[in-house]
């Protein structure tokens, strides 16, 4: 298994989580949603009590490079930028009055708006639904990338291993789906979103692959 994968996932999830912001989510509504699908925290709050400053770090030293795809929006930096770097300074995704609970910041909000419209992007509604499939789409997506690189390995081995790192899957199910239906979802979510970042939600030659086989019931 690649050093970086995990890092590698984490960046998709964050980076589909921001998507969500410019197209008209608020980081309360994705984290909502996030813990009503399983999880025990969100990633804007996760990402607060990390530090915003964290992570961007780890972009600026050799990720982004590595990875353009999986980067390239504007929010995160200019977080940074702002000062608002988590918890820690209790202002992030979210305020922290006193160092206490977390309560949702206008500021941001406002940010994330112009970011918008300086992208011409129409801001929508997403229910929570829509919310959980773009993420896990989006890090499945990527997982099939990291085993793409893996030719000559394991990878039936690495793949029930990735399982464990994904939020929203059955650890005990397959990275890929098993049937027609599936596959059509899968592709179909990734086809929807496409037009917001087409090189991030392009789909891995792998899911190309299986898509085209009788295993995966659609048409090449």
């Amino acid at each position: 298994m690649p050093d970086d994968v995990e890092l590698r996932l984490t960046a998709a999830l964050y980076k589909a989580a921001e998507l969500l912001l410019l197209h008209g989510a608020t980081p309360s509504e994705v984290d909502e949603a996030m813990v009503a699908g399983g999880m025990k925290m969100g990633v804007f709050e996760a990402q607060d009590l990390s530090g915003l400053d964290n992570a961007y770090h780890l972009r600026k030293n050799g990720l982004e490079e590595r990875y353009p795809h999986l980067f390239g929006l504007a929010i995160s930096d200019r977080m940074v930028m702002d000062g608002k770097l988590g918890k820690k300074l209790n202002v992030g995704w979210y305020r922290y009055p006193g160092g206490k609970g977390k309560v949702e910041d206008p500021i941001v909000e406002d940010l994330v708006a112009e970011e918008s419209w300086f992208a011409g992007i129409e801001r929508q509604h997403f229910d929570a639904d829509t919310i959980r499939n773009c993420l896990s789409v989006a890090i499945i997506l990527e997982a099939h990338r990291v085993l793409e690189t893996c030719e000559g390995q394991d990878v039936s081995r690495m793949e029930k291993e990735l399982m464990q790192l994904l939020p929203f899957c059955d650890p005990g199910h397959s990275l890929t789906p098993g049937d027609g239906s599936r596959m059509e979802f899968l592709i179909g979510i990734a086809n929807k979103w496409a037009h917001s970042d087409n090189a991030f939600w392009s789909l891995p030659t792998r899911i190309r692959s299986i898509a085209g086989s009788p295993e995966g019931g659609l048409k090449p």
